[in-house]
């Protein structure tokens, strides 16, 4: 069985599907929601990440994919809460490879 990380994603092809589906899931999570019930959903699901296996029998680590979320909504700089802001930047940091 191979392991695969989702951060692994083609972001210099801005038309890959997994970069679409990271916008869209982007959206979905801040629409209706506090920057800090955004930020601290990330988190928990940073720390309590689990491992997906898909149809194919690939195996995903989610800690990656909600990483790679984390740093979209930072670099976007749609965060207006400060405190929330460096919350996410300090796990994102230490989780950072």
């Amino acid at each position: 069985m191979s392991e695969n990380n989702i951060s692994n994603l083609d972001s210099s092809n801005p038309e890959s599907e997994e970069i679409k589906i990271r916008r869209i899931e982007l959206k979905k999570l801040s629409e209706n929601q506090s920057d800090m019930e955004t930020v601290l959903f990330l988190i928990m699901n940073i720390n309590n990440s689990s491992v997906v296996k898909t149809a194919e029998g690939n195996e995903y680590n989610m800690r990656d994919y909600y990483l790679g979320l984390a740093n979209g909504l930072l670099e976007s700089n749609k965060l207006k809460n400060d405190s929330a802001v460096k919350l996410l930047k300090a796990k994102v940091k230490e989780y950072k490879k």
